[in-house]
């Protein structure tokens, strides 16, 4: 069978996403983090960026409020001012002012000058819709984060961040990736912990 056009799997996994019943996801997506949370990678990072869920993406609220439990660092992801199509990622903790971007999504209202260096982060945990054997991502489209990271490509020399996702097993797809895309180096679903490294 052929692999379907990201088009179509983008649409086949939100109807699949958007079909769950509410405490069947929230039971994947607890062990999910559960075993995220479990990692020596989770264990030795101090400056973790997530992303606030809306939609159908994974809620990671509870992955953020057991990261600042353990003291860590959280950033959430800002765009950038058209026409710049990137982001950059300012610190979230429970206290921190909110706007809504031009797509809909909330984002840490604070100066820019708190931002952190991409590279000073130890892990991002990325929205994607699916993700490969060889850690291939299929994001929202946007092509936000493969901007943002596209240093990762360029350089073998780096050692952060290390890029990440928490995801359903049902999420797992072959998948071509482009020249462009920029492959994450972990996930960890309900069943099990994938490295790619």
């Amino acid at each position: 069978m052929p692999t379907p056009s990201p088009v179509t799997l983008r649409q086949e996994l939100r109807q699949y996403l958007n079909g769950l019943k509410s405490a069947e996801h929230d039971r994947l997506v607890q062990a999910a983090t559960e075993n995220f949370l479990l990692t020596p990678e989770y264990a030795r990072s101090e400056k973790i960026a997530a992303f606030y869920p809306v939609r159908h993406e994974l809620d990671l609220m509870p992955l953020i409020e057991t990261c600042w439990a353990d003291n860590k660092t959280v950033y959430l992801p800002c765009l950038l001012p058209k026409p710049f199509q990137k982001m950059y990622f300012l610190p979230y903790t429970p206290n921190t002012p909110m706007k809504r971007n031009r797509y809909n999504i909330p984002e840490p209202s604070l100066p820019m000058n708190q931002r952190i260096n991409t590279r000073q982060l130890d892990i991002v945990i990325t929205p994607l819709l699916a993700f490969g054997p060889q850690g291939q991502r299929l994001g929202m489209g946007g092509g936000y984060y493969d901007r943002t990271f596209a240093f990762q490509n360029r350089a073998t020399h780096y050692f952060r961040p290390r890029l990440w996702a928490i995801a359903l097993e049902a999420q797992s797809h072959e998948l071509t990736a482009n020249p462009w895309d920029v492959n994450i180096h972990g996930v960890a679903t309900e069943k099990a912990v994938y490295r790619y490294d």
